[in-house]
């Protein structure tokens, strides 16, 4: 019984966490349609996370 509980949570946890990063990222893009150097700058990131998960 106590690891479906702990399992509960942690679903319930990760949830979250997933509906907090869908907010930030809506958050930025709204930001990033007003502030097209932010726009720039958001892309460059994006790009370079991109790259360095494909060097691991």
């Amino acid at each position: 019984m106590t690891d479906l509980t702990i399992r509960q949570i942690l679903d319930a946890m990760t949830r979250a966490l997933d509906e907090t990063a869908r907010h930030f990222a809506k958050q930025k893009s709204k930001r990033a349609r007003e502030h097209p150097q932010l726009r720039s700058e958001l892309e460059d990131a994006a790009d370079q996370n991109y790259d360095s998960g494909r060097a691991s």
